[in-house]
């Protein structure tokens, strides 16, 4: 076969994997998916805060359940990338609150960082989040044990779940980068008399970024996924 012939052929491979990574079957999935997500984060016990909470708490449990398939890295690297994957989220989700508060208007009616932790805490304990954890919980098991019955766990386990994991930090810093760009249009965001007509868009917005994000990520090549079962943390 000559050069140019196993190029065609390289060039046919290549293009076919590549429409297989775009294939209906991954938007559908992505789609019920977030899906669900959105319809959750509709109902009136789901507060943008607490979506915020749940999709954190996610990540958390990816790095976490990561570790079994890694063991060979130990389990002082592991709780090293855990206490990252923490401190970052924490400051993501802070920054976030502080401008959506600040954007909807809502902070307005809050005199102390102690009227905030209230509300924060009414808003967990009628969301149920024990509840919603379980459903993550659950959710990403399924996928670990999918990932176990694969003939390469690691690679099954980075697509899907490091993946969603991906998905949800960008989706936040992306959200963090919208609030900040809002308020400085906006100038300082809604007034009070508006904030309580305010649909939940930061909640849409949330959820349609990481499915945006979760379906980009989904079509990246093969070698970087390859690359990213084999270190899945950033050096």
């Amino acid at each position: 076969m000559t050069r140019q012939a196993r190029t065609s052929c390289a060039a046919r491979d290549k293009e076919s994997v590549s429409l297989k990574r775009f294939s209906p079957t991954i938007v559908l999935q992505q789609t019920l998916l977030h899906g669900l997500l959105l319809w959750l984060a509709l109902q009136p016990f789901m507060s943008f805060f607490v979506l915020m909470l749940l999709i954190a708490a996610e990540v958390v449990l990816i790095s976490t359940l990561t570790a079994l398939l890694y063991p060979e890295r130990g389990l002082r690297r592991h709780a090293i990338d855990l206490v990252k994957v923490l401190l970052s989220h924490a400051i993501i989700l802070s920054l976030v609150t502080a401008l959506y508060l600040a954007a909807s208007g809502a902070g307005n009616h809050l005199s102390s960082f102690s009227d905030a932790r209230e509300l924060l805490t009414a808003q967990m304990q009628q969301a149920h989040l024990g509840w919603l954890l379980g459903y993550a919980v659950t959710h990403l098991l399924l996928i670990l044990l999918f990932a176990l019955g694969s003939r390469d766990r690691r690679l099954y386990w980075a697509r899907e779940a490091i993946a969603e994991g991906a998905a949800s930090l960008l989706a936040l810093f992306t959200l963090l980068v919208l609030l900040g760009a809002f308020l400085i249009l906006s100038d300082g965001g809604l007034a009070g008399e508006h904030a309580a007509d305010t649909p939940p868009w930061a909640s849409i917005t949330l959820v349609a970024l990481r499915f945006a994000f979760a379906l980009l990520l989904q079509h990246m090549p093969g070698d970087e996924w390859a690359r990213t079962a084999r270190s899945p943390y950033a050096p």
